[in-house]
């Protein structure tokens, strides 16, 4: 975290809701990256507890007509952009309800229009978590949020696995879209990126001989690592880059 945004955020909810317990998951998404944060919440809703919320903030629409959002799930409470950031979550989670935000007297005053995460998503998330009503804070829709591509690999004529990469850590893992339960997912697999070829193991240990291994990271899906390395670093890996899994 270098610049002020996060704390200044963090002291609007607290000036709504002082007992609030806040939890940063991250402050690493790559900026303008909906699908990185998108997944990025897909690793950490299940952790908190049901009734959370969840404050999700990429933006790169800030102060256009995309709309803010507070949707329903059984797992907790999300708001921020209507821009496909809880695609991910909702592809695994029924969508229980979903109100925009229009009502400007709980907001933040003057709302900037570089500044939503500050001037009205923070306000409302601090009111829902003092156990104020939707209704309250916004007009329920039967327009469902908007969603990104879903987040698999898509199976070719030869049974390979065709996934990209999603996310990168900064151990330099770069996770992939292939869900480690993918039918033909083994030890006796392996997974293309580029020029390397990288065997399937249980843990980072296992082929301290290898490179760079694949390997079911605690997300579900499967990632790329360089045993007590860096693999992103080692092959010049991005988010997007395209990960084949050879049964």
């Amino acid at each position: 975290m270098t610049d002020v945004y996060v704390g200044v955020v963090h002291g609007v909810i607290v000036d709504h809701y002082p007992e609030a317990l806040i939890v940063d998951v991250t402050h690493a998404v790559p900026p303008q990256s909906i699908e990185a944060g998108a997944f990025a919440l897909l690793a950490a809703f299940e952790s908190f507890p049901p009734d959370t919320v969840h404050w999700c903030v990429v933006d790169p629409g800030v102060g256009t007509n995309r709309r803010g959002i507070i949707a329903r799930t059984p797992k907790g409470w999300f708001v921020g952009p209507d821009n496909g950031l809880l695609s991910f979550v909702l592809d695994r989670q029924p969508l229980l309800g979903c109100w925009v935000l229009d009502r400007p007297d709980h907001w933040r005053h003057p709302v900037s229009p570089t500044f939503h995460g500050r001037d009205i998503f923070a306000p409302t998330v601090a009111l829902l978590a003092r156990d104020a009503d939707a209704d309250a804070l916004g007009t329920s829709t039967g327009t469902p949020p908007l969603r990104l591509a879903p987040l698999s690999g898509s199976r070719l004529p030869d049974g390979s696995v065709r996934g990209r990469v999603v996310w990168i850590d900064h151990f330099g893992n770069a996770v992939t879209t292939i869900e480690a339960t993918a039918k033909g997912v083994s030890t006796r697999s392996r997974v293309r990126i580029g020029a390397t070829l990288a065997p399937v193991v249980r843990t980072y240990a296992d082929r301290t001989d290898e490179p760079v291994v694949a390997l079911c990271g605690s997300s579900g899906f499967l990632e790329l690592a360089a045993p007590n390395g860096d693999a992103a670093s080692l092959l010049g890996l991005r988010v997007g880059d395209p990960v084949t899994l050879h049964p």
